[in-house]
């Protein structure tokens, strides 16, 4: 039992996570029932009390996950990113396999639809938590906006800001 109290107090919702189609909430709390789907999934939540700094672990259960999961319930695995990047914010290996599965769900719906602002604001999430050296990333991110996702104006800007953050010598890949 307290390891379900411990989980549900590491899996409250915060500002920064953004809300996806397929999250489970009832006053707050996210239900233990979508997370801990199988013993396995237990056993990797009982491993990440004991280590939450590990990306192995991490990344090992992200994998379980989607293995498990089918693309079935995007909202679980969005969670389970959410939570493994509050551990390792750095951790370039985890920004852009979020990236690219928030990219993928987000390619089947319109471009204005709110689930493309959602990723827009994991791309600046990403930046802010010391992405912006990363060319992959930006290019990814210019990429997206250039396909119509976002008023030209802002997709400029972006251009801009990629310019900026990025050394002389990467600028090529960026043209």
């Amino acid at each position: 039992r307290s390891i379900e109290r411990e989980m549900a107090a590491a899996m409250a919702p915060t500002a920064a996570a953004p809300s996806t189609p397929g999250d489970k909430e009832e006053g707050g709390a996210m239900d233990l029932d979508l997370l801990l789907s199988s013993k396995t999934s237990l056993a990797f939540e009982e491993e990440l009390l004991r280590s939450p700094f590990q990306l192995k672990i991490w990344w090992q259960y992200l994998q379980h996950t989607k293995d498990e999961g089918e693309n079935n319930n995007k909202g679980q695995l969005f969670l389970l990113y959410e939570r493994s990047l509050r551990s390792l914010p750095r951790s370039y290996k985890l920004w852009h396999a979020y990236l690219r599965e928030r990219a993928v769900f987000a390619a089947s719906f319109p471009p204005l639809h709110a689930e493309n602002r959602r990723l827009r604001f994991v791309f600046e999430r990403a930046f802010v938590a010391g992405m912006h050296r990363m060319p992959r990333i930006w290019l990814e991110f210019l990429e997206f906006l250039a396909l119509g996702n976002a008023p030209l104006t802002d997709t400029r800007r972006a251009f801009d800001r990629a310019l900026r953050a990025l050394p002389v010598t990467q600028h090529a890949r960026v043209w």
